[in-house]
């Protein structure tokens, strides 16, 4: 089990594009767990997440450094859910 951070570049209803570093070579075909929290633009709103199963279905490390780069995550469909607000 690994667990990791990065930040989205891009968000769809069925998939997320994620930046980040990770330890293990990331491979095609594996299921993931996705956590996203997207906050607020505005101080009356709340964060909220987005949280669901995925599988990774394209690795792209960058040119430089194979723990690196991005990848694409697929899924079915992912939870919403409101943050309090802090």
């Amino acid at each position: 089990m690994h667990k990791g951070a990065g930040f989205s570049r891009d968000i769809g209803s069925h998939g997320v594009y994620v930046c980040a570093e990770w330890r293990a070579q990331l491979q095609r075909d594996v299921d993931i767990d996705v956590d996203i929290l997207l906050p607020s633009f505005s101080e009356a709103q709340r964060t909220l997440h987005m949280s669901g199963r995925a599988k990774i279905i394209r690795v792209e490390p960058t040119a430089t450094d194979e723990h690196s780069g991005g990848f694409v995550a697929e899924s079915d469909s992912y939870g919403l859910q409101e943050e309090p607000k802090r």
